[in-house]
C-alpha cells in the first residue's frame, strides 16, 4: 500500500475512534469507566501516531519506480524510466572508453526491457550505482601498476590469478607486459553482460625456420651458422567478438606483412674422419626412455622410444653411409646407416630428414630431426641397433 493511502486511513481510523470514546465517556456515569477509555484512548492514539510517523523503511515501504531487466529478471531499479536510460548510457559509454580498439558494436547478452511499478524502496539506487553495478566497476585496489622485471607469469602467482585470466580482463592481444603497465588484478562479473564488436588491429611474429645443408668441407661432428635467423612480423586486422569479457570469436580481416622472416641456416660437416669407430653414442641428447626394446603388448618392439620434443636434433650414432632416407611404412620419415662393419642403425618418425642417400656421415652428424610422423602416438625417436640384420636391444650397446 502507497505511504500516502495508509496515513490517510489511519488518521480517519482515529477519528471515529475518538468519536466513540466521547460518546462513551457522555453515556457512562462511572469515574473509573471514563478514565478507562481515556487510557485506552491515549495508548491507541500514541500507537497510531508512532506507525504514521514510522520510516518508509521499517514500514517496508513500496514506491513507485522503474526497473532494468535482462530476459525478464529484475538488475536493478531506479526511480523512473529516465533515471534507467541514463544509467544504461553511463554503463555503454564507460564500456567504450575502457576499450582502446574500435568498437562496432555493443548490444546485451539478452532481452533488454523496462518495466514500471512499485518496489521496495531500499531496493531503489541513484544513477551512477545502478551503473556501477551493471558495469561491475572493480575498485582501485585491483588496479595494480607493473614493476620492473615482471611478467604476466609473475604476476599470476604473485595474486594467485591463471595468466589466461589477466589476459582476458585487460584485453591483452599477447603476455608481453612492461614496467608501469596497469594490469587489473580482479574484475567482478557485471550484472549485464554485454555482447561487443570491435575492431583490433595488432602485429604477430613470424617465425624463422632452421635449415641444416651439408658442407663436406667441414669434418662430421661440426657445424658453422652462416645465416641467424630472424622472426618476421605481420600486422593483423582481426574483428573479436566478446561475450561477457571472453572472446568468442575472432574473423581475420586483413594481414600486412611488414618484415619477411629470415631463416637460420646452418652448415653441418660431412668430411669423414675415421671409419665405424664400432661403439654407438645417444641418438639424442635429451629425453626418457618411454618404451623399452622388446615383448610389448604381445607385439615384439624392435628398439627403444625415447621421449622428446619435435624437432629435437638426431645424431648418427656411430659413423657410416646413409642407405636410406625417406619414407618407410609404420616408421614415417625414416633414416638408416650402414656402419660398415656388420652394424645398422635405425632412426625413425622424424620431422625432417636432413640426411641424404648414399651420403658417409661420421658419428655424431646431425642426420635428422625427431618428429610424430608414421604410426606415432606422440612426438619421440625410435631407435633400432641391427646386427647382421637382426634387431639387437640398443641399451647393450650404448648409454641411454
Amino acid at each position: 500500500m502507497h505511504l500516502k493511502h495508509k496515513r490517510t486511513i489511519l488518521l480517519l481510523f482515529i477519528c471515529l475512534f475518538a468519536m466513540v470514546c466521547v460518546w462513551t465517556q457522555q453515556t457512562l456515569k462511572n469515574k473509573s469507566n471514563t478514565a478507562t477509555f481515556e487510557n485506552i484512548f491515549t495508548k491507541f492514539s500514541t500507537y497510531l501516531k508512532q506507525q504514521i510517523l514510522m520510516p518508509a523503511s521499517a514500514m517496508n515501504m513500496q514506491a513507485n519506480g522503474t526497473a532494468i531487466c535482462l530476459d525478464g529478471n529484475v538488475l536493478v531499479v531506479l526511480e523512473n524510466e529516465e533515471a534507467a536510460k541514463q544509467a544504461l548510457t553511463i554503463f555503454i559509454d564507460t564500456l567504450q572508453k575502457n576499450n582502446s580498439d574500435e568498437i562496432l558494436s555493443i548490444v546485451p547478452e539478452g532481452d533488454l526491457t523496462y518495466r514500471s511499478g512499485y518496489f521496495e524502496q531500499n531496493l531503489i539506487v541513484s544513477i551512477e550505482h545502478a551503473a556501477e553495478l551493471l558495469s561491475g566497476t572493480p575498485s582501485e585496489n585491483a588496479l595494480y601498476t607493473v614493476k620492473e622485471n615482471e611478467t604476466l607469469q609473475i604476476l599470476s602467482q604473485k595474486f594467485n590469478i591463471p595468466t589466461s585470466d589477466l589476459i582476458k580482463i585487460n584485453h591483452l592481444s599477447g603476455d608481453t607486459i612492461q614496467a608501469g603497465d596497469k594490469i587489473w588484478i580482479d574484475y567482478p562479473e557485471p550484472l549485464l553482460p554485454m555482447i561487443i564488436q570491435k575492431k583490433q588491429v595488432y602485429t604477430q611474429y613470424i617465425p624463422a625456420e632452421r635449415i641444416y645443408q651439408y658442407n663436406d668441407a667441414l669434418f662430421t661432428g661440426e657445424q658453422k651458422t652462416i645465416q641467424a635467423g630472424k622472426k618476421g612480423e605481420k600486422e593483423i586486422s582481426a574483428i573479436i567478438t566478446y561475450r561477457n569479457m571472453e572472446e568468442a570469436s575472432r574473423d581475420v580481416v586483413s594481414e600486412i606483412y611488414l618484415a619477411q622472416p629470415q631463416n637460420e641456416i646452418i652448415e653441418v660437416g660431412t668430411k669423414a674422419r675415421n671409419t665405424a669407430t664400432g661403439s654407438f653414442i645417444r641418438p639424442v641428447q635429451t629425453g626418457e626412455i618411454t618404451s623399452a626394446f622388446g615383448i610389448r603388448e604381445r607385439n615384439n618392439h624392435k628398439g627403444v622410444d625415447i621421449g622428446v620434443n619435435e624437432g629435437t636434433p638426431v645424431y648418427a650414432s656411430d659413423s657410416g653411409v646413409i642407405i636410406f632416407s625417406g619414407w618407410s611404412e609404420g616408421y614415417g620419415n625414416t633414416i638408416i646407416i650402414d656402419h660398415q662393419n656388420g652394424f645398422s642403425t635405425l632412426y625413425a618418425h622424424c620431422s625432417q630428414l636432413i640426411g641424404k642417400k648414399d651420403t658417409k656421415i661420421e658419428q655424431g652428424t646431425v642426420v635428422a630431426l625427431s618428429g610424430n610422423t608414421g604410426n606415432s602416438t606422440g612426438p619421440h625417436l625410435h631407435f633400432e641397433i641391427r646386427k647382421e640384420d637382426v634387431c639387437v636391444n640398443p641399451a647393450l650397446y650404448c648409454s641411454l
